[in-house]
């Protein structure tokens, strides 16, 4: 009888635990609304606050950091004072440029987009690149560290006006990733509608059901090897 018991437990444990892993996926749309202008978005999309102090934001595990060059967080949300052109949600942009940075003129700016749970399959994104090309890559590590696993160009799109390129950019790859990097190649790029698919995790009440089924039956395979004949 015990051993029935102590399997039945065992088939519940591990339907439970099963349900620990990603049993779904979470699609996130970042659009910098409700940012300052100026601001650095920093951890608004963990849960956090900008630079200025707005939020705290939706909590995606997402925080925007760099650039790569002088360590500062020039990843800014901007509101041009009339919408760039084929930006798809108007006004709030994700602007890198050269007068939040102390990078000198000339020189590439960069920003990292770390993502803690991880996302996989592609990152979808809008942009406007002023007078250079700008680029993002995706890496296996937080800031641009571990393999990379995709990278490419962003062709330029205007000259000083930030029209946006007027369909998404895809950018597919294999495996997990926890950041991207967006460069800017003439310290002026911006970016919107930043598309991603982050694991969305099974109820913390089912991995404490789970936790305590496995518990009760290592439990009952202790008694049974206590009480087995011959063991004293």
């Amino acid at each position: 009888m015990k051993n029935r018991i102590a399997w039945m437990i065992a088939s519940v444990a591990l339907i439970l635990t099963m349900g620990t892993k990603p049993v779904a996926a979470e699609q996130v749309v970042l659009t910098f609304e409700g940012l300052k202008s100026g601001e650095a978005v920093d951890n608004y999309y963990a849960g956090g606050k900008g630079s200025q102090g707005t939020g705290p934001g939706p909590n995606y595990g997402i925080t925007f950091t760099g650039p790569v060059v002088d360590g500062q967080n020039d990843a800014v949300a901007y509101i041009p004072s009339k919408p760039f052109p084929n930006d798809p949600s108007p006004p709030t942009v994700l602007l890198l440029a050269s007068e939040f940075s102390t990078i000198p003129p000339g020189q590439p700016i960069s920003a990292y987009m770390n993502v803690s749970p991880g996302f996989s399959g592609f990152l979808g994104l809008y942009y406007a690149a002023i007078d250079s090309d700008a680029s993002v890559q995706i890496y296996s590590g937080i800031n641009g560290t571990g393999t990379l696993l995709a990278s490419m160009k962003l062709p330029f799109t205007s000259a000083t006006t930030g029209i946006f390129d007027p369909n998404e950019i895809d950018v597919s790859f294999s495996g997990v990733a926890r950041s991207a990097v967006f460069s800017g190649g003439n310290q002026e790029a911006a970016f919107d509608d930043i598309r991603l698919t982050t694991p969305e995790p099974a109820s913390p009440v089912l991995l404490l059901i789970g936790g305590g089924c496995a518990l009760v039956y290592r439990r009952f395979q202790r008694e049974g090897r206590r009480n087995a004949p011959g063991v004293s």
